[in-house]
């Protein structure tokens, strides 16, 4: 299989307007609702501040090629581990086999 460029890309762009993604978007991971017939794109959004703080952004098509934003606040950000005791592995061993290890 050969891919091929997109040629209307980016399929998603920095948003000005907006100052939690004003810098940059990346790092998206897509999906396919077949109930909605829709692809979900989640993806990694930066602001142009010295922080440097990123947050997630969701976007939905109903190509896979043309995007629209969800919402024009962020879907998660750093903030979040606040409301929700997430689990996290602990960095000091992650990657290496068989140390992972999940806190709360």
């Amino acid at each position: 299989m050969k891919l091929k460029r997109h040629k209307g890309n980016p399929i998603l762009s920095p948003n000005p307007a907006n100052e939690w993604e004003s810098l940059a978007v990346f790092n998206p991971g897509a999906w396919y609702d077949q109930d909605k017939k829709q692809v979900l794109l989640l993806y990694r959004a930066a602001e142009a501040h010295p922080e440097y703080k990123c947050y997630f952004g969701l976007a939905t098509s109903p190509d896979g090629l043309h995007f629209e934003r969800v919402s024009d606040r962020p879907a998660a950000h750093e903030g979040l581990q606040k409301l929700c005791p997430c689990r996290a592995i602990n960095r000091s061993d992650a990657g290496r086999p068989g140390r992972d290890t999940v806190s709360r």
